[in-house]
């Protein structure tokens, strides 16, 4: 998409036969990326239509360009086709189709509460538009309230883009506390940037329909009509041309107006801090110190604030159970467990205070916090407590009362916030020669989950997954 705007951006220069061809491609390349950009390419046609009207006065020589973007776009649609034929047997005239595995419909793809009361009153204008039509005379006023109610749910995460995650590492990682923070500044710069490219006068107002036009179009395309984050990842790439414009407006702005070449480029708008733009370096600093003190505090707590003495005591990577073998596992489901074995080596004193140490990390999510608890030998140890968003450096004191033992981890939630009753199981395993064994582990009841909890528990596997969880290890505790 934005090789497309910097092709039509580009068209008052030197365009040979040949880029209108490229051009053409990348109208059709994008459209089967995903036909949930067909407004912002409907944009893109009128801007290539309007100069086309102006720069040519012969029917003759617009007809010359159209004809080449309209080879470059039948020669992506026909190959995709043939290709796709050869296949399934199939034809995609109008792009993929959409599966809405985890939803009612395509109307409510995102499983909106507001979509959820229109389909209610027959309101779906994908399965059913003709009907759609005439519920929405019928009740104008109480649809119209409906549908800006699903827009404003749906921008919020349609802005912040979770579909971005496919262009990391431009966009940074969801998985940290450092990178939660870096989002934060991003947004904020990409705030004012929209303010400084809305407001600048040095750039003509059809220029800014490229950038402003399609985010807007697919605010309401995505946001009111699909309301799914699988078509969000177009936002990202504007997201950072904004940023950019706030990054030279804060930081560069003074170089481009000392300089002849650039002076033209300049900012013809009131400055929203005007008495604080010549301390910007000043505040920069500022910013920055603000920015990696709690940075070198999270780095004291977790690596200089207490010595690593290993223990004598060995443990094993996380365990599962899969199809009768016990398979190590970097991942942990929602209301799942897994388990670890420990082994003491020699000349260890028995009873000494212990820590179990592990890193978890799982994806940024809204709401509420899933618990963790540790087992250890089938006892459980310490209360439960929340895993948060980003990574956790887990520590539990422990005391072992075996040389040879289980420690187990569970990942849940429930109504009380506890986990529930324990008990113990015996599970077949196949071990060597087809011999089969049993190992016996500690398994908690299925705690009863409200609604709330129901949704949240699908929420997770859809957005969050799993949460990765790294080997753990015991360490001796300073007396």
């Amino acid at each position: 998409m934005p090789l497309l705007i910097y092709s039509l951006l580009c068209l008052h220069e030197t365009f040979t036969p040949i880029k209108y061809f490229l051009l053409g491609i990348l109208f059709s390349a994008t459209f089967y990326f995903g036909q949930e950009s067909l407004p912002l390419l409907a944009i893109f046609g009128i801007y290539l239509v309007r100069y086309l009207s102006k720069t040519y006065t012969s029917l003759k020589q617009k007809i010359y360009p159209t004809l080449l973007v309209g080879i470059g776009m039948v020669v992506i649609f026909s190959s995709l086709n043939v290709i796709y034929h050869s296949y399934t047997d199939q034809w995609l005239p109008l792009g993929r189709a959409a599966d809405p595995t985890h939803a009612s419909s395509l109307w409510n793809y995102n499983k909106n509460s507001f979509a959820e009361e229109m389909i209610s009153m027959d309101f779906d204008p994908f399965s059913s538009p003709a009907k759609s039509s005439i519920v929405f005379l019928e009740n104008p006023f109480q649809i119209t309230q409906l549908l800006l109610g699903k827009l404003f749910l749906e921008i919020p995460d349609f802005l912040l883009d979770p579909g971005g995650l496919f262009l990391m590492p431009l966009h940074l990682s969801f998985e940290s506390f450092h990178s939660a923070n870096i989002q934060f500044y991003i947004y904020l710069f990409v705030i004012v940037g929209l303010a400084v490219f809305a407001f600048n006068k040095s750039i003509a107002t059809k220029h800014k329909l490229l950038i402003l036009g399609p985010i807007f179009a697919q605010i309401i395309f995505c946001s009111l009509l699909h309301g799914t984050f699988r078509f969000r990842a177009p936002i990202t790439p504007l997201n950072m041309i904004l940023l950019a414009c706030a990054m030279e407006w804060l930081f560069f702005r003074r170089l481009f107006l000392q300089s002849d070449a650039l002076y033209s480029v300049q900012l013809k708008m009131p400055l929203l801090f005007k008495n604080l733009i010549p301390h910007r370096n000043k505040l920069f600093s500022i910013s920055a110190i603000l920015v990696f003190l709690p940075l070198g505090g999270i780095f004291y707590n977790l690596y200089l604030s207490s010595p690593e003495i290993h223990s004598q005591y060995r443990m094993t990577p996380w365990l599962i159970f899969s199809k009768s073998k016990i398979m190590a596992t970097k991942h942990l489901g929602l209301n799942r467990s897994t388990f670890s074995y420990y082994r003491k080596g020699p000349g260890m004193i028995s009873n000494s205070e212990l820590e179990v140490r592990f890193k978890a990390c799982r994806k940024l999510m809204p709401g509420l916090n899933p618990f963790y608890q540790l087992v250890i030998d089938g006892k459980l140890v310490g209360r439960p407590t929340p895993m948060l968003s980003g990574c956790s450096d887990i520590r539990q004191k422990i005391k072992l009362q075996f040389d040879t033992g289980m420690i187990s981890l569970f990942l849940f939630v429930s109504n009380d916030g506890n986990l529930g009753e324990l008990r113990t199981v015996k599970y077949p395993v196949r071990e060597e020669h087809d011999k089969t064994g049993f190992v016996t582990i500690p398994i908690a009841e299925p705690p009863s989950l409200n609604e709330k909890l129901i949704q949240y528990v699908k929420d997770f596997q859809i957005y969050s997954q799993n949460v990765k969880i790294h080997k753990p290890d015991l360490f001796l505790l300073a007396r």
